[in-house]
């Protein structure tokens, strides 16, 4: 996430897809001292970008309050987070 040239870089996302509707987010970074609002913004475009490709579950590795906010939700037989796009908020 940066702006048109590519300054300042703020953090990245990055996810893989495991069949034609489940993706797996593998990355949600962002640079010491980037305010919460762009890492939110970050797993906001990451997460419809991901749905708006056809995922109807999204998958993370790792648990994150901004992920919450968007419905992704821990489940206590897995690691990480799970969002089902389809009673996505």
């Amino acid at each position: 996430m940066n702006n048109g040239i590519g300054n300042p870089y703020l953090g990245h996302a990055a996810a893989h897809w495991s069949g034609e509707t489940s993706a797996h987010l593998d990355v949600l970074e962002t640079v010491p001292g980037t305010p919460d609002i762009v890492t939110a913004q970050l797993a906001h475009r990451i997460t419809h970008m991901l749905a708006d490709l056809g995922a109807e579950t999204i998958r993370a590795c790792f648990e994150n309050e901004h992920l919450a906010g968007l419905g992704y939700v821990t489940r206590p037989e897995e690691s990480g987070m799970v969002l089902d796009v389809t009673v996505m908020p």
